[in-house]
């Protein structure tokens, strides 16, 4: 039995996918992006003018959203849309 819910915790570990943070405006999206500064709602809403989808966005702030450093990225980057690779801003998609 133990045997089986290691083999069951190896199989789940190795087969989770991890999602990277991205910026969407319409049908553009930029990877490794995150709505930044202390409010990423209002980082997106400048960015979309779409105000239900930057609330269901959240994953995507970088309140929420963790950079090199293992700090989170608002921390570095007040911009609208920030690297999470580097910590800085870096252009939204257009």
């Amino acid at each position: 039995m133990q045997f089986s819910n290691i083999l069951l915790a190896t199989l789940a570990t190795a087969s989770s996918t991890v999602m990277a943070a991205h910026c969407a405006i319409g049908n553009s999206v930029r990877t490794d992006c995150c709505w930044g500064g202390n409010d990423g709602y209002k980082s997106c809403l400048r960015q979309n003018s779409n105000r239900y989808f930057c609330e269901a966005d959240t994953a995507n702030y970088c309140t929420n959203v963790k950079g090199p450093n293992g700090a989170m990225v608002s921390t570095t980057c007040d911009a609208d849309c920030c690297n999470t690779l580097n910590g800085w801003g870096t252009g939204c998609p257009k």
